[in-house]
């Protein structure tokens, strides 16, 4: 059987799903939250609100929002975080894919396996959508090299390597783009509408993709000077405009639905001059970029671009609709997008920046295709030289864009722990203090958390009367998550897929001391969870005897070890071991339970040596509750509550701490 074109471009979409997947799938079961993990909580938040209602009347919504709506704040960072917050607890910015990622969830997968459903169904989308956009504006094989062109990019921003709404929103965009700009047959009207109400309501972005489908649908079907005001059908440019009026109109009818991040604003009270400065900048940056790691998407565009100018000025070539319609109209969006402010300087512009690197990544192939046709075999080894080149570069940036994702995303959160413990709350009606909102937050309202009022402390950190609200609030638990460090792996940059565990693994480190041992202290337990065979522990003080500790093979769970002399307070004891693939997890000086895994109440410092020759860094914890709450800027709390704050369980990998009132 002859290989041609359009088996070359179901092979390249195979492979393109197929890079997808590992990037989404490698990572999972390393983690303990989505792969994407604040984002990834946020999400399936907006997912589990759609079946629960957006309205904000539950508990953690009302107490939250009427905390904002106290201590709004114009410094940049706080608003931002309140902003997340709101839209969070009472907004609906996505509701499309909020219905999707709800139903996913009702299928009763844990949050981490739940979002890899729907970042796989974007993945799969965002490869037909490609394939099918390159091949209806460059061609069958053009289509199949510019695929295996994109196949590493990592683009600016959300680019085309993160699969959540706005990429969502992009790749049924282009899809709608195509259907509605090709010349063939009118476009359905209905068919049009029902498109244009679900790219708008995936996400706000959405808008922009559904105006781009009309404006190349306009520009490509206009009928010319003689008869200049004739218009194509007009039925299919009025169901998209009515689809994305419709979501411009709902937020008036059902204030839940946001309108706080509209995708074309004019500038702010900054004015339109600082607010063009400020996106240029970011702008100027993000094509330095593209041209420095991603110059194979380029390249051959811009020769395509000489040639066609050559033969355009000797007259052989004519302007050519579609593409080169589509190239001007975001060209020129990307100008007006300069002054759209927004938290982050030039973020329409990036976006609009992904579908002109897919439009580049286009023309470069189809004038490889070109150039390839020529049958010179001198050119075609250069040609595929470069591909090599270019391509074997950006799967190196791409492969260590997977383990940089997967270091960043450190929080470690078991739900089904953390179900457990707010269910021991749940009696007692507790008032919850967050002393982070990325993660804590939301895996509590994903769990149970929106039936408790809630105190989301960076959200009034730049409030004058700070303490004030927080004794209004009078809380009775307060969450943090642990210490980020103690996700050892994550914390040295260690590029594998083992799984992460809060704790020290034996592999990496050659010993850990405890220092400011507690004054009596005889027995120790160790949490140790060893995979391997049967090792030991030796464990010295200065100036006495050693003592060895057994940890049998295949052991999870605490083992009990004797120091070699009691401790007379402030000793430090030394912990040295035989490479081993095992871990420590926990570390006790009275009879451990399984709710508490760390010494909290001992003010013990656990440092983590590393080998001399290795690239890790020293690991130091100081384990007490002051050093927590203000490892997360929580100070004011400990100066309100200080010895009245207890630890009750970290077992679920965020930190428990009863706020003890006085009777």
């Amino acid at each position: 059987m002859k290989f041609s074109p359009f088996h070359c471009l179901i092979a390249s979409s195979v492979f393109f799903l197929l890079c997808r997947c590992f990037f989404i799938l490698a990572p999972v079961n390393a983690l303990e939250v989505p792969r994407l993990g604040d984002d990834g909580l946020f999400y399936l938040v907006k997912g589990k609100a759609f079946y629960e209602g957006y309205l904000p009347d539950y508990p953690a919504a009302k107490s939250t929002t009427a905390l904002i709506s106290r201590v709004k704040s114009s410094d940049p960072t706080t608003s931002l975080v309140q902003w997340k917050i709101v839209v969070a607890v009472a907004d609906a910015l996505t509701p499309v894919y909020d219905m999707l990622s709800g139903m996913i969830l009702k299928i009763g997968l844990e949050s981490k396996w739940a979002f890899a459903v729907s970042e796989l169904l974007c993945a799969a989308v965002m490869t037909l959508a490609l394939a099918w956009f390159l091949f209806q504006f460059f061609g069958v094989a053009a289509a199949a090299v510019g695929l295996v062109l994109l196949n590493f990019a990592i683009l600016p921003n959300q680019g085309l390597h993160y699969f959540i709404p706005s990429t969502f929103a992009f790749s049924l965009g282009l899809l709608f783009i195509v259907y509605i700009g090709r010349r063939v047959a009118i476009p359905n009207p209905w068919f049009v509408l029902f498109g244009s109400l679900c790219i708008s309501g995936v996400h706000l972005i959405g808008k922009l993709y559904v105006v781009l489908g009309v404006a190349v649908y306009v520009t490509s079907n206009f009928k010319g000077r003689a008869n200049r005001f004739r218009f194509p059908d007009r039925r299919p440019i009025l169901a998209a405009l009515f689809g994305v009026l419709f979501w411009v109109i709902l937020p008036f009818l059902a204030p839940y639905f946001s309108r706080s991040f509209p995708v074309f604003t004019g500038a702010d009270e900054s004015g339109l001059l600082k607010t063009f400065l400020f996106n240029a900048s970011g702008a100027r940056q993000l094509a330095a970029v593209i041209v420095r790691d991603h110059y194979y998407l380029l390249f051959f565009a811009v020769i395509g671009l000489f040639n066609w100018l050559i033969a355009f000025w000797k007259g052989k070539r004519r302007f050519e609709s579609g593409s080169s319609h589509l190239l001007m109209i975001v060209s020129g969006l990307m100008i007006l997008s300069l002054f759209h402010k927004f938290f982050y300087p030039a973020e329409s512009f990036s976006r609009l920046l992904v579908l002109f690197c897919v439009l580049q990544a286009g023309y470069s192939a189809r004038e490889m295709v070109r150039l390839w046709d020529l049958r010179n075999v001198g050119l075609r080894l250069a040609i595929a030289g470069f591909g090599t080149v270019s391509i074997f570069g950006a799967y190196t940036q791409w492969w260590g864009y997977i383990f940089g994702n997967l270091n960043f995303r450190s929080p470690i959160v078991y739900e089904n722990e953390f179900r457990w413990e707010l269910a021991q709350l749940a009696q007692s009606s507790p008032r919850i203090v967050y002393g982070e909102t990325d993660f804590s937050f939301r895996v509590a309202l994903l769990n149970g958390g929106r039936d408790f009022a809630a105190f989301p402390y960076p959200a009034a950190t730049t409030a004058p009367n700070l303490k004030q609200e927080l004794e209004a609030f009078s809380p009775t638990v307060a969450i943090v998550p642990n210490f980020s460090d103690l996700n050892s792996l994550s914390f040295q940059k260690t590029e594998t897929f083992q799984t992460r565990y809060l704790g020290i693994p034996l592999a990496l480190a050659e010993r850990f001391t405890l220092s400011h041992v507690p004054e009596k202290t005889k027995e120790i337990y160790f949490f140790v969870e060893n995979s391997g065979p049967q090792f030991s522990i030796t464990l010295s003080m200065q100036g006495s005897k050693k003592r060895v500790l057994e940890v049998p093979a295949g052991m999870r769970g605490w083992c009990l070890g004797t120091l070699p002399v009691p401790a007379l307070g402030g000793e430090t004891v030394v912990a040295s071991y035989p490479h081993n693939s095992g871990w420590l997890r926990g570390i006790s000086f009275a009879r451990p339970h399984g709710r508490i895994f760390w010494p909290w109440d001992s003010g013990l410092r656990l440092t983590a040596v590393y080998p001399e020759d290795s690239t890790h860094r020293l690991q130091v914890l100081d384990f007490s509750p002051e050093a927590l709450l203000k490892y997360w800027d929580m100070g004011n709390l400990w100066e309100l509550y200080g010895k009245r704050l207890r630890v009750i369980s970290d077992h679920s990998g965020l930190v428990f701490l009863r706020v003890e009132h006085p009777s």
